[in-house]
């Protein structure tokens, strides 16, 4: 039997929350949009996206020490501000989740 969160549990409880506040920043400084549209696009809540903003909700150290998925952060929040579809964000989010698995030890 294993012992602790699995890698799944781990990740959103650690990881996706990193993953939304970096593409939210991403959205609001480089693309101009509202933390309300923002929500929109990520499918969250304003107050989430507030959140983000002030690092109550997510820690960004989970994910320093990976600078490759910082490209991946860039090509959701352009993709999103696109038109995204919601196939197209889990595909990219599950990149993004593999890609922290292989780095670390998730």
């Amino acid at each position: 039997m294993t012992v602790g969160k699995q890698p799944c549990e781990r990740v959103v409880a650690e990881i996706l929350p990193v993953i939304r506040a970096k593409v939210a920043s991403i959205i609001i400084e480089e693309y101009g949009l509202s933390q309300t549209k923002t929500a929109e696009l990520l499918g969250v809540t304003q107050a989430a996206i507030s959140q983000y903003a002030t690092g109550r909700r997510a820690d960004e150290r989970a994910l320093e020490h990976l600078p490759k998925v910082d490209s991946e952060f860039e090509k959701m929040a352009s993709r999103l501000v696109e038109g995204l579809d919601g196939k197209e964000r889990k595909i990219i989010i599950c990149r993004i989740c593999g890609m922290c698995q292989e780095e670390s030890e998730i």
